[in-house]
């Protein structure tokens, strides 16, 4: 109930700020990528599925291809897709945004690492378990380098 309430106050936070500032201001991708991943967390895919479409569609056009910022909307988009079942939508997305993140932010970068696992777990999703099982030891050969083998994640 909580998370309805807040997903409504949030909402309205958002037309407010496509009234302020317009749909490509980065206060309201930002928010708009917010609100998409709340609906997606609390089962809403279609307005996730909206929202996280519409801020992958925008961040492109006006920020390009390769910046962070659209790198993580088509992870997000990628991760909602593998979430409904949608796992040819899935997969090109997340293994995109991976590589790109990889090039852009460097292998060792958290979203590098966050987009590396969703891969492998869309692998494993399409039964790809030996290309899964691959992807999997290099996230966790890469997130211990980054984190040590003592850290509790």
């Amino acid at each position: 109930m909580i998370r309805k309430w807040i997903i409504e106050k949030y909402s309205q936070r958002l037309q407010f700020l496509r009234l302020a500032y317009g749909n490509t201001d980065p206060r309201t991708l930002i928010s708009i990528g917010i609100l998409g991943r709340m609906c997606m967390e609390h089962g809403d895919h279609q307005s996730a599925e909206t929202l996280l479409k519409e801020c992958f569609e925008v961040r492109e056009a006006t920020l390009g291809f390769n910046d962070p910022d659209t790198l993580l909307s088509m992870h997000d988009l990628g991760v909602l897709y593998t979430k409904q079942g949608k796992f040819e939508l899935a997969e090109p997305l997340l293994k995109d945004s991976y590589e790109l993140r990889e090039h852009v932010l460097g292998k060792h970068h958290h979203g590098s690492l966050t987009s590396l696992y969703s891969l492998g777990s869309i692998y494993i999703y399409r039964g790809k378990y030996k290309l899964a099982e691959s992807v999997l030891k290099e996230c966790l050969e890469l997130t211990e380098t980054v984190l040590g083998k003592r850290h509790l994640h």
